[in-house]
Protein backbone atom coordinates (compact mmCIF):
# COMPACT_ATOMS: atom_id res chain seq x y z
CA UNK A 1 0.00 0.00 0.00
CA UNK A 2 0.92 3.26 0.14
CA UNK A 3 3.05 5.69 2.66
CA UNK A 4 1.05 7.32 5.56
CA UNK A 5 2.50 9.35 8.11
CA UNK A 6 2.67 13.12 8.51
CA UNK A 7 5.03 14.43 5.65
CA UNK A 8 3.49 11.90 2.64
CA UNK A 9 1.30 14.01 -0.02
CA UNK A 10 -1.27 12.32 -2.08
CA UNK A 11 -1.34 11.57 -5.74
CA UNK A 12 -2.57 14.81 -7.07
CA UNK A 13 -2.25 17.29 -3.95
CA UNK A 14 0.54 19.57 -5.75
CA UNK A 15 -1.97 20.28 -8.47
CA UNK A 16 -4.93 20.66 -5.93
CA UNK A 17 -2.30 23.01 -4.31
CA UNK A 18 -1.63 24.99 -7.58
CA UNK A 19 -5.43 25.59 -8.59
CA UNK A 20 -5.80 26.80 -4.78
CA UNK A 21 -3.30 29.69 -4.89
CA UNK A 22 -4.18 30.45 -8.32
CA UNK A 23 -7.19 32.19 -6.46
CA UNK A 24 -5.56 33.72 -3.91
CA UNK A 25 -4.02 37.41 -3.48
CA UNK A 26 -0.23 37.58 -4.27
CA UNK A 27 0.37 39.23 -1.13
CA UNK A 28 -1.25 36.93 1.11
CA UNK A 29 0.93 34.93 3.21
CA UNK A 30 -1.22 31.46 2.95
CA UNK A 31 0.31 31.25 -0.20
CA UNK A 32 4.10 30.44 1.25
CA UNK A 33 4.47 27.08 -0.09
CA UNK A 34 7.88 26.72 1.64
CA UNK A 35 6.11 27.15 5.09
CA UNK A 36 4.13 23.85 4.49
CA UNK A 37 7.12 21.32 4.78
CA UNK A 38 4.88 18.53 2.75
CA UNK A 39 4.97 20.46 -0.15
CA UNK A 40 8.92 21.15 0.44
CA UNK A 41 9.61 18.18 -1.92
CA UNK A 42 7.52 18.93 -4.71
CA UNK A 43 8.67 22.54 -4.89
CA UNK A 44 12.19 21.03 -4.72
CA UNK A 45 11.46 18.98 -7.55
CA UNK A 46 9.87 21.98 -9.97
CA UNK A 47 13.65 24.26 -8.77
CA UNK A 48 15.29 20.63 -10.54
CA UNK A 49 12.95 20.77 -13.92
CA UNK A 50 13.50 24.55 -13.99
CA UNK A 51 17.34 24.61 -13.43
CA UNK A 52 17.58 21.53 -15.73
CA UNK A 53 15.83 23.28 -18.89
CA UNK A 54 18.18 26.12 -18.11
CA UNK A 55 21.14 24.19 -18.70
CA UNK A 56 19.81 22.33 -21.63
CA UNK A 57 19.44 26.03 -23.05
CA UNK A 58 15.25 25.58 -23.02
CA UNK A 59 15.42 29.56 -21.40
CA UNK A 60 11.83 29.89 -22.66
CA UNK A 61 10.83 26.60 -21.06
CA UNK A 62 13.42 27.42 -17.41
CA UNK A 63 11.63 30.83 -17.04
CA UNK A 64 8.09 29.62 -16.63
CA UNK A 65 9.57 27.21 -14.30
CA UNK A 66 11.02 30.09 -11.82
CA UNK A 67 7.84 31.79 -12.67
CA UNK A 68 5.63 29.00 -10.95
CA UNK A 69 7.97 29.06 -8.27
CA UNK A 70 7.39 32.62 -7.97
CA UNK A 71 3.76 32.75 -7.83
CA UNK A 72 4.04 29.81 -5.56
CA UNK A 73 6.14 31.09 -2.99
CA UNK A 74 6.36 34.73 -3.41
CA UNK A 75 7.95 36.10 -0.15
CA UNK A 76 11.07 33.85 -0.45
CA UNK A 77 12.23 32.79 2.75
CA UNK A 78 15.89 32.83 3.44
CA UNK A 79 16.08 30.03 5.55
CA UNK A 80 19.24 28.12 5.02
CA UNK A 81 17.49 24.83 3.51
CA UNK A 82 15.58 27.18 0.83
CA UNK A 83 15.75 26.80 -2.34
CA UNK A 84 17.17 30.31 -4.07
CA UNK A 85 14.92 29.75 -7.04
CA UNK A 86 15.51 33.74 -7.70
CA UNK A 87 19.47 33.53 -8.45
CA UNK A 88 19.35 31.75 -12.19
CA UNK A 89 16.50 33.89 -13.26
CA UNK A 90 18.65 36.84 -14.35
CA UNK A 91 21.14 34.35 -16.35
CA UNK A 92 17.90 33.35 -18.15
CA UNK A 93 16.23 36.42 -18.74
CA UNK A 94 19.98 37.29 -20.12
CA UNK A 95 19.69 34.55 -22.64
CA UNK A 96 16.20 35.54 -23.71
CA UNK A 97 17.31 38.99 -24.52
CA UNK A 98 15.09 40.43 -21.76
CA UNK A 99 17.48 43.14 -20.28
CA UNK A 100 14.24 44.71 -18.44
CA UNK A 101 14.05 41.92 -16.75
CA UNK A 102 16.96 41.62 -14.82
CA UNK A 103 16.40 44.64 -12.28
Amino acid sequence: GAAEGPNVVRAGAYDDWRKRIAKMPADDSKRDTWMKPPLRGMFRSLHGVANTLRKMGRSAEALAAYQELEALDPNRYSFSSYVNYKANVPEVLLRLGDLAGCD
